[in-house]
């Protein structure tokens, strides 16, 4: 059974190029997509994806926040923090929430970056 993954950010530019890449580069499942961090608890708490790919700066609700509740809600769910404000202290404060990797949006390498720390996440036996 393919992985599941969720895509949250606030730009649909930004879900439909993850979308494709993904859809392109894997045999996983994109089961949904949220705009800001309180769809993104919902989301969650209806599809239980295996992944969630998630945006720090959006509206309603930030991805650490959502991350934060996330955690306690669906604790088995591998969430990669994808954005643009990465810093040492924003590593720190997402990796102690549980976040298992944050990726910078910058420059050609990005995606396959994501991907990488995406597979990280799943874990080897989920990670093909």
């Amino acid at each position: 059974m393919p992985l599941t993954i969720a895509l949250v950010d606030d730009s649909p530019t930004i879900r439909q190029a993850l979308r494709t890449f993904f859809e392109a580069n894997t045999d996983w499942k994109i089961c949904g997509e949220a705009e800001n961090g309180a769809a993104a608890i919902e989301l969650d708490q209806r599809l239980r994806p295996d992944l969630l790919v998630l945006d720090l700066s959006m509206p309603v609700m930030n991805g650490l926040e959502a991350a934060r509740n996330i955690g306690v809600i669906s604790p088995k769910t591998g969430i990669v923090l994808f954005t643009a404000h990465s810093t040492q202290q924003l590593l720190a404060d997402a990796t102690g929430i549980g976040i298992r990797a944050v990726v910078q949006k910058d420059g050609n390498s990005t995606l396959q970056v994501l991907l990488k720390s995406l597979r990280e996440a799943a874990g080897p036996a989920r990670a093909a």
